[in-house]
Order: C-alpha cells, then sequence, then structure tokens
C-alpha cells in the first residue's frame, strides 16, 4: 500500500476534503515513530490537506482513555505483531497479553467474523490491563466492541474506532456516539 501513497494521495486530493485518513494500523506503524511521521509529512507535501494515519489515531485514542496496559489481538503474523508491540512500547504503552491469527491476505482478514475475535480476546489476560487493543482497519470488529467492555469491563479500542473518533474531532465533530463504546460516546 505504501508503493501507491503519491497516487492515493493525489487522486484523494482533487476532490478537496476536510481531511486525509491513511487508514492502515500496520502499514503506518511498521517503520516506527519516524516511519509515521515521514507518511504524515508526505502527505501533507502532496495534498496541502490535514493528515492523519490509523496508528497515530490508535495512540491517541489510547492516551484518550488513560490505557497503558493493554491485550492485543492482530490478524498479523509474529513478526508483524511483535512489531507492533515493540511499537507500542516505543510510544509508552505495554502489551501485557495477545494473539496473532497469521492471517497473510488482506481480503481474508476482512471475513474474519467478530465473534471470533470476541472468543480469542476473552481468553487473554485482560484482568491485569487497562483495557483491550484489537489492531487493524481491515477486520470487523463494530459488533463487539461494547461487548467486550461490559464482559472485560474495560475500555475498547480499535484501529477503526480509533481513526474514525480522531478524523471526527480532527473535522469539529465532537457528538457522542452511542454503539460503539466509550471512546466515540465519550
Amino acid at each position: 500500500m505504501n508503493n501507491h501513497i503519491d497516487l492515493a494521495a493525489r487522486q484523494l486530493a482533487t476532490w478537496n476534503p476536510d481531511l486525509i485518513v491513511y487508514m492502515c494500523t500496520s502499514g503506518s506503524f511498521m517503520e516506527g515513530i519516524s516511519g509515521e511521521r515521514a507518511i504524515r509529512d508526505r502527505l501533507v507535501q502532496l495534498t496541502s490537506l490535514p493528515t492523519i494515519t490509523t496508528s497515530r489515531a490508535v495512540l491517541a485514542a489510547l492516551k484518550q482513555l488513560q490505557l497503558k496496559r493493554v491485550v492485543m489481538l492482530t490478524p498479523y503474523d509474529e513478526d508483524l505483531t511483535r512489531r507492533e508491540i515493540a511499537w507500542l512500547k516505543e510510544n509508552d504503552v505495554e502489551v501485557t497479553d495477545f494473539r496473532f491469527r497469521n492471517i497473510p491476505d488482506n481480503l481474508s482478514r476482512g471475513a474474519q467474523s467478530p465473534e471470533e475475535s470476541f472468543r480469542i480476546v476473552s481468553r487473554l489476560k485482560w484482568c491485569e490491563a487497562d483495557g483491550v487493543f484489537l489492531s487493524c482497519a481491515n477486520v470487523r470488529n463494530l459488533e463487539i466492541i461494547e461487548t467486550l467492555e461490559i464482559h472485560t469491563g474495560k475500555p475498547v479500542v480499535t484501529s477503526t474506532v480509533a481513526t474514525t473518533w480522531l478524523a471526527l474531532r480532527t473535522t469539529g465533530v465532537n457528538d457522542p456516539i452511542k454503539g460503539y463504546g466509550r471512546l466515540l460516546f465519550e
């Protein structure tokens, strides 16, 4: 995806949006803090528009909810999951327990059921964490956020909800949205 960032940014800019969103968790954290910053800087340079990335949104959401210790579920392989753990640690977030699903294909990631994610997260050691993080903007998890929050008693952040929340707040929309967890309701 990062190989085509210039073309995508130029095409999006022709619509004159209020905000450019780079909607990929792994694509925006893979090269660490400086890599994420480089993506944002490149998009701003190409479009002259405000820009956010999913990984920046995740960090902002975790900070908003004061989550310093999380359990995490990813669809990635072990290597990419461990990179994400290291990236979170670089940003002062400790992953206390995690599972990776080893799903390499984006279409297959998007086809995973929310119920399966719920089942896996339920088996993590979430009692020791401040919250739950479901990584990847291509995995369908919206339906289980509130159920997971009730089940664990902890805030749940997903890549999709974090990005939506930050995009809304960045563009001046501050209305609480019910049904998708604490983050969008605050």
